[in-house]
């Protein structure tokens, strides 16, 4: 996307060079300088309004290019011959530095989102069909009925798991924590499996975090489909990993409170340990 220049000093500055620039036309004899000065008309009014680089070295030089065809007879003019060569090495030139800037530039950013492509490929794979953990289930004292809703409950949320892990790559990339997110979000579910028991302490993940979540990445699924972008689409779309990255602290805690029994457990273990070390000292 071509973004425009919002430097207000730049802008000045090139407005009173197109000034100068356009009275030295009129006001210059010398044929060999008016014609430089026309050529540089259209690099510096591109210029004013857009990115430096592309200006100077794509579309001015385009824009000379097709001058320079229309006015191809007045440069087979002897006094013009040098300067028509000259003018032809420099357009050139000026496309050929463009087209390596670009391709240094476009793989720059292929290198830069490698690793998070790898990132959200490992994501994706660790999705895969929901398997119970039976001798947790019949350990946990759960009634038949409440082993069915829990069995329900870890269904229906599920898919909204594996929602996320199969949207397209251009919303996973506009989510600096949709790895980790993933990730997490694959933990607590493998905790859930493991200990049914903690279903009550998974209620904010289950029925806020979750939801939140899917509900966030489906509103923008829907406004980059929109084949016409208005200004409040493309602030809307800004704002999306903000407020993702507010639902992935919540979702840490959700992880961290649905393992602090576990927590608990290992320090008992280990004040356990401790006891009949001292004793046997």
């Amino acid at each position: 996307m071509i973004e425009k220049r919002s430097n207000p000093i730049f802008k000045t500055f090139i407005w009173v060079v197109l000034a100068i620039v356009l009275t030295a036309i009129f006001f210059v004899e010398n044929n060999t300088i008016q014609m430089i000065l026309m050529m540089l008309l259209p690099p510096l009014g591109y210029s004013a309004f857009l990115p430096f680089r592309i200006s100077w070295l794509f579309l001015g030089p385009v824009t000379d290019l097709f001058f320079y065809s229309a006015l191809k007879n007045m440069f087979l003019n002897k006094d013009l011959q040098q300067l028509g060569t000259v003018l032809m090495v420099v357009i050139i030139a000026a496309l050929a530095v463009y087209v390596v800037t670009e391709f240094v530039f476009y793989k720059k950013r292929l290198k830069g989102t490698k690793p998070f492509f790898k990132e959200v490929s490992e994501a994706k794979l660790q999705t895969g069909p929901l398997v119970f953990n039976e001798a947790a289930l019949q350990d946990s004292q759960m009634t038949e009925s409440e082993q069915e809703f829990f069995r329900s409950e870890m269904k229906k949320y599920h898919k909204k798991y594996e929602y996320l892990c199969n949207v397209d790559s251009e919303i996973k990339l506009m989510l600096p924590t949709y790895s980790e997110d993933m990730k997490v979000m694959d933990g607590i579910f493998r905790e859930l499996l493991n200990a049914p028991v903690q279903l009550l302490s998974a209620s904010d993940f289950l029925y806020q975090d979750l939801p939140d979540y899917v509900n966030l990445v489906r509103a923008t699924e829907n406004v980059l489909d929109n084949v016409i972008k208005e200004a409040d689409d493309k602030k809307i779309l800004s704002e999306v990993p903000d407020k993702i990255a507010l639902i992935s602290t919540h979702l840490q805690k959700d992880f961290k409170k649905i393992t602090d029994s576990e927590r608990e457990e290992l320090k008992k273990q280990l004040r356990q340990v401790q006891t009949i070390r001292n004793g046997i000292d």
